[in-house]
């Protein structure tokens, strides 16, 4: 269990941390759960409050959801959803669903998306709302760059 009053890291603030940790194995093969929340966090300018958190590994499967309300943004949620598996040796993470959403939008995988973890990268993902699309390629080299 960890639970924080206040955490920061760069212009993310978050308070009333409270995340329940369940975690196996060697880190080549971890399984385990994450899950809790926040009672408030300021993302920029944006504040969220009942922020949620549910993350899993199992075998090669993984999974994340995150729900959080931003007064700003209107009265629905703000919700992202990821599930996919993890590569022999877990080099990389292929993002098989994704839905990403906030009052009014509803943003979702439009093909999976191959993450690169041991030379952090991503390879065409595209999430699609209607007419609108979101589109990232890219990572670092082996050196870092």
């Amino acid at each position: 269990m960890v639970d924080a009053a206040a955490l920061r890291a760069g212009e993310i603030r978050a308070e009333g941390a409270r995340l329940h940790v369940e975690l196996q194995g060697p880190v080549a093969v971890l399984s385990g759960r994450v899950r809790g929340g926040l009672e408030r966090a300021l993302v920029g300018g944006l504040e969220l409050r009942g922020v949620a958190l549910d993350a899993a590994v199992r075998d090669e499967e993984g999974s994340l959801t995150f729900t959080a309300f931003a007064p700003r943004l209107g009265s629905e949620l703000v919700r992202a959803t990821l599930r996919g598996r993890f590569s022999p040796g877990r080099s990389h993470f292929e993002l098989r669903d994704g839905l990403v959403s906030w009052p009014g939008t509803v943003f979702a995988l439009a093909r999976p998306a191959r993450i690169g973890l041991a030379i952090p990268g991503v390879d065409r993902l595209t999430l699609a709302a209607g007419a609108q699309r979101v589109e990232v390629e890219g990572g670092l080299d082996r050196s870092g760059k």
